[in-house]
């Protein structure tokens, strides 16, 4: 893009030498205005990217439109017009579309901003009411797929490049959409977080890149009933920087009862809290997916008394991956004996001591991170905290013997960037040393 002021002549260059018409009526409009340079827009660690602050030009974030200048907002700021607008009146039931939409009206309707929340979801319930079983694996969303794969051919090359500001184009839109399902494919992991490098999954599906990316594509159309693809995109972006803390509150689902702590310090990166005592049920790990099966079955009546619990997060991995573990209701804290019994026939237990995340201390120092929890990621993370710990003045690990548990907020299908996740090690109190 022009970065100053240009002559119109040189931005007719690129119809001389072939560039497409969309491109070229770009580089007129940028040759007829000064334009700060690309750097500008460039995360600044706030809620939104930098901005030009030309008065000749004032360029939007993606997915969006400005009169003005934008300014970056805080996390709070967008927490409170979040839950303002969660606390609108209940909205009417979406109506069932009247027609069977084409691919390309299905996705255009889905990725556009301009769309109602309402609208988007009339779509979402015919595709669902059409494909009731494997919605990713239906014959439509290979259509859609189709739809995608085509701003692969040469052609359309151009709309396959970042824009910082909004074109209001179809392929341009489809460019976005794939740049984020190849992230996806790229990360080497399912929708459920899983490591999926395997040609089968773990229910026996097949498994390769384009199936991958079929269920990335499902996922991602749930997101899109509440923002177009450039704001999910833009979101993407902002939040492969490091999250704070006040960020990966709002990633936590709401509604659901979490362990009470206390934080006692807080440093970059990491907080040490107090917990409280809390009691979980917990399985052999298995295979992730029996593993969580098993516990949501017990959860949700299949025990001797046939008592349905409420859902609660995060989801706990012992320390060597071999036991999964959900939190039980505040109201068996105190007591596990008034716990529902698990079924005979089914590996699960109740324990108290967080199922072993408090024993010997209810002090844990904890890291937070977004995306998936891969193995590598894990490990990585894990490590981080050992050295950071290594390196604090107050705080040491309690048990040099001790490793990290995993703690995992929220469900299979949120996207990697609105995820919380944490790795927590019990920790005490540098001893002072004698004067």
């Amino acid at each position: 893009l022009v970065q100053s002021r240009g002559s119109l002549l040189m931005a007719l260059l690129p119809f001389r030498s072939g560039c497409p018409a969309p491109l070229a009526l770009l580089a007129i409009v940028s040759a007829c205005a000064s334009v700060t340079p690309i750097s500008a827009f460039a995360p600044s660690g706030g809620l939104l990217p930098r901005c030009s602050t030309s008065p000749r030009l004032s360029l939007a974030a993606p997915g969006g439109c400005a009169t003005r200048p934008m300014r970056v907002q805080s996390v709070r700021m967008a927490a409170a017009a979040d839950t303002a607008e969660k606390e609108k009146a209940e909205k009417p039931p979406v109506e069932a579309l009247t027609h069977d939409p084409t691919p390309k009206e299905f996705l255009n309707t889905l990725m556009s901003s301009r769309f109602t929340e309402e609208q988007k979801g009339s779509y979402l319930k015919w595709l669902a009411e059409k494909s009731p079983s494997r919605v990713a694996s239906s014959p439509f969303v290979e259509e859609l797929m189709a739809q995608v794969d085509s701003i692969k051919k040469k052609r359309n090359f151009w709309a396959r490049i970042a824009l910082p500001f909004v074109v209001p184009s179809y392929r341009v839109k489809l460019g976005t959409l794939d740049r984020m399902l190849t992230e996806f494919v790229d990360a080497g992991v399912n929708m459920d977080g899983q490591n999926n490098k395997k040609e089968m999954n773990m229910d026996g599906q097949k498994n390769d890149d384009q199936t991958r990316r079929k269920r990335a594509l499902v996922a991602l159309m749930r997101q899109m009933q509440y923002k177009g693809v450039r704001g999910i995109e833009a979101e993407m972006i902002r939040a492969r920087n490091q999250p704070t803390m006040a960020e990966m509150i709002l990633r936590t689902p709401e509604g659901l009862e979490t362990p009470k702590y206390e934080v006692l310090a807080e440093m970059q990166g990491f907080e040490v809290r107090e917990y409280a005592e809390f009691t979980v049920c917990s399985t052999p790990m298995g295979t992730g997916f029996s593993a969580f099966e098993s516990l949501a079955g017990y959860v949700f009546g299949k025990n001797q008394e046939e008592k349905k619990m409420a859902m609660t997060t995060p989801v706990i991995s012992s320390p060597d991956g071999q036991k999964m573990s959900f939190i039980m209701p505040s109201s068996f804290w105190a007591d596990t004996k008034g716990a529902p019994t698990p079924l005979a026939t089914a590996a699960v237990k109740v324990e108290g001591k967080g199922g072993g995340m408090l024993a010997g201390t209810d002090t844990l120092a904890c890291m937070w991170f977004g995306g998936y929890t891969t193995k590598d990621e894990v490990v990585k993370r894990k490590k981080a905290l050992r050295e950071a710990l290594a390196k604090d003045a107050a705080w040491e690990v309690a048990d040099a013997s001790s490793e990290p548990v995993l703690l995992q907020y929220n469900d299979p299908f949120v996207p990697p960037w609105r995820r919380r996740n944490e790795v927590a090690l019990t920790v005490k109190r540098r001893a002072v040393p004698e004067a």
